[in-house]
């Protein structure tokens, strides 16, 4: 039985989004890295992320969301979206559903607003969202702003007029939304509005039982502080400013950050690209503010950040995502701020390629490890600090095992170690149900202190298994009092991808076209911003292209190469491999690569640049399709150019389009009656056909010969 994540750690994945952060209690751990390299795990397109358990079975889920994309004309492109991302393993691992296609947001936060013990969904454009406990939630039920402007990047949460029920303030001159106790709100008895700002955090900061209110003033380097007037309705009262020593600030948290038990101010600051840590006094007054660089001497634009604490001593540290430029490339980094417990800050660690341009970055513990762990709508950074609680399980990846069926797979087996943390001994037992998997040394006792190794082995009953992908989940439980118990997944990829189509363009397949995309030879033409066309295709004169005479224009639409459907039945690991060469221009000049499975609607983005490319050379590219296509009667792929502003560059060429994949369902090699069984029988069809027929042929080379006889011969008695 897996035990939930504390109250604490639910807390952290809840609250995320305004000023209170709460932090583990467990000791601090000196000189050692804190995270790790970050995980990819969700979807480049989505812009927001919020963490929590949102169908109740223990595991920190999380909601992403996909904003709204218009074109540079403003004509809509899709409208959004939101996904609810189920924790598979605490690995890394979610199964992901959407579940609305029609709507999406640009921020999104979660609370239990009607006091069922289910997480709700809140958007920055007001929309609520009810949640049901199981992972599925109600109709969106829309809330003006009133006066306030656009949505809102930062929402905060709190009980504003006393009654117990959880209320939303919404910052940028926007109300105070009075819940009626039901997740339903009014704005009826409310007469004075957040001061102006588009970041706002709640809490008590003169102390006296009443929620206030902190928003940033970008424009005037201050945070404006409204106190509750404790009137019942929820009013806050009249602003006064508090400078933070630094310039526009774009974001703040309010928070302890020296353990003295009154709240701090931190703000992230746009201009001067740094932090500012603004001590309170308890009473409404804060000290003069201190600023704290979060990178390394370097060109940087700072983007957001995350006030936290993730190495367990009880003092919050600060995550900065931002932009540092050098050497004609930009890369996002994450500097991680250590907190002294006094409320000083030094860089401790700078994370390469993990952050956010302008969405969030949220904290929960996602291994049920006592850590807390960073995420954003597209990566996951893992806490690999030893774990504070109960039985720790290294490493926390998964067992990916692969090979042709009957084997051999590698790599054959995986070597976990199980670590007592506590201060008595702890029973364990790890279990399986797949007969696939042998378990090593599965069950016991460990000392307090002490560790034991457990292997988890690929056996021979996989020679047996036709191609397919088998996933087990492998438990480790801690019998004594179940703290830290771990699962991991066994992955075993059966079947070795293989050319299914191939499209060598040297004749005109009959792809469906828009504007000047055509088939044909291109001339070697265009090239004022980087290289002009080729003068033939990768093999052969032919190529499809967007203009096969010269660079595209600017202004243009959308334009699209579209092939016909792609049947994808019974195969997995489906891959897009083709030659390219292509020249477009940076942002808002844009380039794509879709995918349907109705031929109509191409909602899955599965590339689309991000800055210029010149390719003078023909480049051979690879996409994994498997999310989108694996197993699916009609594909469509679909290469656009546009909408463009500028032009001036050759645009798309391609060559030479196949679909690698693995049917799935194909039996045992040397299995030639089908019954499931390499033996006796099998042997003496190949013999009958030896030297001449193909009854016997096993390697698809048309001939029944001595290689044949080989892979029965080592696969003689599997599936028996």
């Amino acid at each position: 039985m897996k035990t939930p994540p504390s109250l604490v750690l639910r807390a952290v994945a809840k609250v995320a989004a305004c000023g209170f952060i709460l932090s583990t209690a467990s000791q601090l751990r000196a000189d050692q890295v804190i995270f790790g390299e970050p995980q990819f795990w969700g979807f480049a397109s989505d812009y927001a992320v919020v963490p929590g358990d949102f169908d109740n079975d223990g595991d920190i889920d999380l909601v992403s969301a996909h904003p709204p994309v218009y074109d540079s004309f403003g004509q809509l492109i899709s409208p959004g979206n939101y996904t609810i991302n189920f924790n598979t393993d605490g690995l890394g691992s979610f199964s992901y559903e959407t579940f609305i296609d029609s709507r999406g947001a640009y921020s999104v936060f979660a609370e239990d607003l009607n006091d069922d013990g289910a997480l709700d969904i809140i958007d920055g454009d007001l929309g609520v969202m009810l949640g049901n406990g199981d992972g599925t939630f109600g109709p969106i039920i829309e809330y003006s702003n009133g006066s306030g402007h656009g949505p809102a990047l930062r929402l905060a949460f709190g009980d504003m007029d006393g009654d117990g029920d959880t209320d939303i303030v919404v910052p940028n001159d926007g109300p105070v939304l009075l819940n009626h106790g039901d997740g339903t709100f009014y704005t009826n008895f409310v007469s004075s509005d957040v001061a102006a700002g588009t970041a706002v955090g709640v809490g008590d900061i003169n102390e006296d039982g009443h929620l206030d209110v902190a928003t940033i003033r970008s424009a005037y380097d201050i945070v404006t502080i409204q106190l509750g007037l404790g009137d019942g309705q929820g009013n806050p009262g009249e602003p006064y400013t508090v400078p933070i020593g630094g310039d526009y600030p774009i974001d703040l948290a309010l928070i302890d950050m020296n353990g003295d038990d009154h709240l701090d101010l931190v703000t992230l600051n746009g201009s001067s690209d740094d932090v500012s840590v603004i001590l309170g006094n308890g009473d409404g007054t804060f000290a003069a503010a201190l600023t704290y660089e979060p990178h390394q001497p370097a060109y940087f634009e700072v983007r957001v950040f995350k006030v936290v604490d993730v190495n367990g001593d009880g003092a919050p540290e600060v995550m900065v995502s931002s932009t540092v430029y050098g050497d004609a490339q930009s890369q996002l980094e994450t500097g991680l701020l250590l907190n002294d417990g006094e409320g000083a800050l030094t860089l401790d660690q700078t994370i390469v390629e993990f952050g956010e341009s302008y969405e969030n970055i949220a904290a929960a513990d996602f291994d049920y490890d006592g850590n807390t762990d960073l995420v954003t709508a597209s990566d996951l950074l893992f806490n690999q600090l030893p774990a504070s609680i109960g039985m720790a399980v290294e490493p926390r990846d998964e067992f990916l095992s692969n090979g042709p069926a009957g084997g051999p797979f590698s790599p054959e087996s995986k070597v976990y170690t199980l670590t007592n943390n506590k201060d008595s001994e702890i029973e364990y037992s790890v279990t399986k149900n797949a007969d696939w998997i042998t378990i090593e040394n599965g069950a016991g006792v460990i000392a307090a202190g002490e560790s034991v190794e457990v292997t988890v082995r690929i056996n021979s009953n996989a020679n047996a298994l036709v191609n397919d992908d088998y996933r087990e989940v492998v438990s480790f439980t801690n019998l004594t009092d179940q703290h830290g118990d771990r699962t991991r997944e066994v992955t075993l990829e059966v079947g070795i991808p293989q050319l299914i189509y191939s499209f060598p363009l040297d004749s005109d397949p009959g792809w469906q076209t828009q504007g000047d995309w055509a088939f044909g030879q291109p001339t070697g033409q265009g090239g004022a911003h980087g290289s002009p066309d080729p003068t033939s295709g990768y093999t052969g004169a032919n190529v499809y292209g967007y203009n096969l005479n010269g660079d595209y224009p600017g202004n243009l639409w959308d334009m699209n190469l579209t092939t016909s459907a792609i049947d994808c039945s019974n195969l997995s690991h489906v891959t897009l491999r083709f030659q390219r060469w292509l020249g477009v221009r940076d942002q808002p000049d844009n380039v794509y690569i879709r995918l349907s499975t109705d031929g109509v609607n191409f909602y899955y983005y599965r590339w689309f640049n991000q800055d210029e490319i010149y390719d003078s050379d023909w480049q051979l590219v690879e996409y994994d399709l498997s999310p989108y296509a694996d197993d699916e009667p009609t594909l469509y792929i679909q290469w656009t150019i546009g909408p463009t502003y500028l032009g001036g560059a050759c645009g798309w060429n391609i060559d030479d389009v196949e679909i690698w994949g693995v049917e799935t369902g194909l039996g045992l090699p040397g299995d030639l009656n089908g019954d499931g069984c390499v033996d006796q029988a099998d042997l003496g069809i190949l013999l009958a056909a030896y030297g001449g027929g193909d009854a016997g042929d096993i390697d698809g080379d048309g001939d029944t010969d001595q290689a044949d006889l080989g892979t029965l011969l080592g696969n003689y008695g599997s599936g028996c």
